[in-house]
């Protein structure tokens, strides 16, 4: 956030006072009073509430007891609003100094956070906690410099700190220092138990010297992990043959992994691999180990006999949705399917999804996966709504079906409301996302709003539409300054029958591997995807699978790990091409 966000006015302050929200009276005040923003008001109100029973009456070890409990549920406004509390009350505490440092940080409120540290003064050698806060200060600000002299000396402090050590990287890769940025992260590859974030952040060392990506991968493979001679060693080497795009090396890694010891969650990388590769039966029977090996996926379990596949005529079947919204719309293109062999089919899904996948399947029920109607739902059988593609992939491509209906159909009536209102410009319209996922994975599939137009066309008879919603996607637009770039004007992560409705208006979407490339499948509108190569992606990326659910999704890989150009351009050409037409 930029300090305008600090900017409240005193109208909402006195009234958070009148109504007695003094938490937010609080953090309100504190960061007026840091952005220097203050005016008599803010004095008035601060004194007062700091006066009220409520306040006064709080004392030091249950407001940390409270603020404590706050942090470890990572509820960062009441936490900011503890920690404002603290500071007036406290002033100077280390403790309350920390955890307001920590709440800004976390809502990206970086510019205040250098205040709440003052109290604390400069770190002093051996203090790890407050170098760290000043490190990863710095690091957010951007400031390399800064950065790389704390996370040094944290190093000295804590020389086998994985965390510390890669943020070292981070700042000599921000100070263009790439040959000690590299020999760091080569280093931890040897021990670290997050092999794919180092092989991607090697990925772009490498790139960031002009080196061949393929073949130092290849060097440093053969040199230290091939062997596989331990779990560490197998789970690097089956990171770097996923970056070289190898599926039959990733394989054999992780299969060597799994006979040091049986990693649930590399099972799972297992079987999406073993998809990808072709190995149906295998990868199938792996799959299976996700809600063991991710337990948040299995938000609600029926105690109900499995669903097989078989027909059922009058029994009835709960199909529960998982996984993310892309994932629901994945697994619902098998619902037709479904239909063919059950007649009385219920299916909880995200809400956001029920009005869409109702149009297309009027004979379902659809319950919100979410609302407390689930738990009450009785029914003959059960399945998860991924063990239809386990049930039913192979079969359907060995007899060569095509899977051509929409799973998911726009509101007609927003839709002709939208198609008229952009109808007044006979612009091309294209649906862009160039952002999804989350962690590593996320940033191995994203790419910059200006790598995804650097090769869009230059004619002004183009416009182009973000159907991005995370934080800071309307900023980035804003900022990338091309007047063709457009908002949606949409709430693009909650409206989702407003999106569908603007997609369908459009002429092509633009996407890298997220919801949006999901959507534009779904809905069957001309989609053109890219996809990384340090990814197995088996539902775009075997031509089986992706014959069988996307016949129509225009599709483009990397070249190389983490060269987006070539992919991009390619797409590009495409859709002038086919807009041209």
């Amino acid at each position: 956030m930029n300090s305008n966000d600090h900017d409240i006015g005193d109208d909402a302050l006195e009234a958070h006072y009148m109504s007695g929200e003094y938490d937010k009276v609080l953090a309100i005040c504190w960061e007026r009073l840091a952005a220097n923003k203050s005016s008599p008001l803010v004095n008035i109100c601060l004194k007062k509430t700091l006066r009220t029973p409520e306040i006064a009456g709080v004392d030091y070890d249950s407001l940390r007891a409270l603020a404590t409990a706050h942090r470890k549920a990572a509820e960062w406004d009441d936490v900011l609003a503890l920690g404002a509390l603290g500071a007036f009350k406290f002033p100077g505490d280390r403790f309350f100094c920390l955890l307001l440092a920590d709440s800004l940080f976390q809502l990206e409120k970086y510019d205040l956070v250098h205040t709440a540290l003052a109290p604390l003064g400069t770190p002093k050698k051996g203090d790890v906690v407050l170098l760290n806060a000043h490190a990863s200060l710095a690091h957010a600000q951007g400031d390399s410099e800064g950065a790389s002299r704390y996370f040094k000396q944290l190093l000295k402090e804590e020389p086998n700190n994985h965390d510390i050590a890669v943020n070292y990287s981070a700042s000599l890769h921000g100070l263009k220092k790439y040959g000690e940025a590299q020999k760091v992260l080569e280093g931890l590859l040897h021990k670290s138990n997050e092999p794919l974030d180092i092989v991607f952040r090697l990925v772009k060392i490498y790139s960031a010297q002009d080196f061949n990506v393929e073949e130092k991968l290849e060097e440093i493979d053969a040199r230290y992990f091939s062997s596989l001679g331990s779990k560490k060693a197998a789970d690097a080497h089956a990171q770097i043959r996923l970056f070289l795009q190898d599926l039959i090396g990733v394989i054999k890694g992780l299969e060597a992994s799994l006979s040091f010891e049986n990693d649930l969650e590399v099972r799972f990388s297992l079987a999406e691999t073993q998809i990808a590769a072709g190995q149906f039966a295998d990868g199938f029977d792996n799959y299976g180990v996700r809600f063991d090996a991710f337990p948040k996926l299995a938000y609600f379990r029926f105690d109900l006999p499995a669903y097989k596949g078989q027909y059922l005529a009058d029994e009835t079947l709960v199909i529960w949705g998982e996984q993310g919204i892309g994932d629901e719309i994945l697994f619902s293109l098998y619902f037709e399917e479904l239909a063919r062999r059950v007649k009385n089919v219920t299916v909880t899904a995200d809400d956001r999804l029920i009005p869409a996948l109702a149009r297309s399947f009027p004979d379902f029920r659809f319950v919100d996966r979410r609302s407390e109607d689930v738990k009450t739902l009785s029914a003959d059988f059960a399945c998860p709504s991924a063990d239809l593609m386990c049930l039913f992939s192979q079969e359907m491509i060995e007899r060569g079906a095509s899977v051509e209906f929409a799973p998911i159909m726009s509101d007609p009536v927003r839709s002709q409301g939208i198609a008229e209102f952009m109808s007044a410009s006979a612009k091309k319209k294209i649906c862009i996302a160039w952002r999804g996922g989350n962690g590593t994975n996320g940033k191995i599939r994203s790419m910059a709003l200006e790598e995804l137009m650097a090769h869009a066309p230059d004619s002004d008879n183009y416009q182009f539409i973000s159907l991005q919603f995370e934080d800071g996607a309307d900023e980035e637009v804003i900022a990338f300054g091309d007047r063709r770039v457009q908002l949606s004007g949409l709430d693009n992560k909650h409206d989702l029958e407003g999106v569908f409705a603007l997609m369908s208006a459009c002429d092509a979407i633009l996407s890298v591997d997220c919801s949006v490339a999901h959507f534009g499948a779904g809905l069957r509108l001309p989609t053109f995807v890219v996809v990384p190569a340090g990814q197995t992606q088996y539902r775009w990326k075997n031509p089986l699978f992706k014959n069988l659910l996307f016949p129509d999704v225009s599709l483009y890989s990397q070249d190389k790990p983490g060269e987006w150009g070539g992919a991009v351009k390619r797409a590009w050409k495409d859709i002038e091409a086919s807009l041209a037409s």
